[in-house]
């Protein structure tokens, strides 16, 4: 099923199985970069299970600052902080919540499966825990403005940068989509300025489209 918000393009899919990368349950929306606009792009629901192991195995460390950038409606920073995170995790997320909430609570009203209103229902907790600023510190912007607006904030401050299929898998606003290698190179780009958001010793955790290198600033886990 898609319920679509005609004004803003904004578009929720329900789905009876889980559907690639995408989960049984995800948004298309505009994509943020202005030359490219008629495109859409995904946001995910991923639970915590689906991120990397690599990631999770930090998930009991309590005394970390994360920060994740384009989380969408992802899992991973709810279930750390229900497991004791002493620091409230930091979020860069442009997304409009407003008209996602919004197509979450129609969905409530068309969907008959039990099944399908349970999914939704947890989406609608965790938005609900991703807007709340008691448990977050939410920057609803992207990257970019994140660092121009907010870098004496946020530069140096993280333990954890989590880009899961985030601002670096996007960075459209300055390549030609037609020119792998350019989105690589560009990509690198995204996580020079993702690097800046860790602290001493921190590490930045990429997964993206392209699955690009490891080297010795930075932990890529492939998709």
């Amino acid at each position: 099923m898609s319920i679509v918000d005609n004004e803003s393009r904004y578009e929720l899919k329900v789905f009876d199985k889980n559907v690639g990368f995408y989960g049984g349950v995800y948004f298309l929306i505009p994509n943020f970069c202005a030359v490219d606009s008629d495109s859409l792009i995904p946001v995910t629901s991923r639970g915590f299970s689906e991120y990397s192991s690599s990631l999770r195995k930090h998930a009991d460390d309590f005394d970390l600052q994360y920060l994740e950038v384009g989380v969408g409606y992802s899992g991973f920073l709810q279930e750390v902080v229900s497991r004791g995170l002493r620091k409230k995790p930091i979020i860069i997320e442009p997304l409009n919540f407003d008209l996602t909430k919004g197509l979450l609570d129609f969905s409530r009203n068309v969907l008959e499966s039990s099944s399908d209103l349970a999914r939704i229902d947890k989406l609608i907790d965790r938005h609900n825990f991703l807007t709340d600023a008691s448990k977050v510190r939410l920057y609803n912007c992207t990257l970019g403005e994140a660092l121009k607006k907010y870098g004496s904030e946020l530069e140096g401050v993280a333990d954890v940068v989590v880009d899961y299929f985030g601002a670096g898998s996007y960075p459209e606003g300055e390549w030609d989509g037609k020119m792998r290698f350019r989105e690589s190179l560009l990509a690198e780009e995204v996580w020079k300025m993702e690097s800046k958001l860790l602290a001493p010793n921190g590490t930045l955790f990429v997964c993206n489209r392209s699955g690009l290198r490891k080297n010795s600033s930075l932990y890529v886990t492939r998709a």
